[in-house]
């Protein structure tokens, strides 16, 4: 599996971009799997957003800082997206 895996996008799609709770990374699906790292421990930020996850579940001992650390990135990374397209 490829673990330099960049996704990109706007504001608008961050909320769908998926994260897999056993590589901590953000990630796309591929056949119900996280492509970085196979495991099906997938969801979308949506779901975080909207509390459709049982994160204690999904996060296990890994705690919950990952989770904001690739949401504040991803809004980070689509912000300036955005401003330099609108320049």
């Amino acid at each position: 599996m490829n673990g330099n895996l960049k996704i990109e996008c706007g504001l608008e799609q961050v909320s769908d971009v998926m994260l897999c709770a056993d590589c901590r990374k953000a990630t796309t699906l591929f056949r119900e799997r996280c492509m970085g790292c196979g495991r099906a421990n997938v969801f979308t930020v949506r779901d975080v957003l909207d509390g459709k996850v049982d994160l204690a579940e999904v996060t296990r001992m890994a705690g919950l800082n990952w989770i904001s650390s690739v949401i504040d990135q991803l809004f980070a990374d689509a912000s300036s997206e955005e401003s330099r397209i609108a320049a």
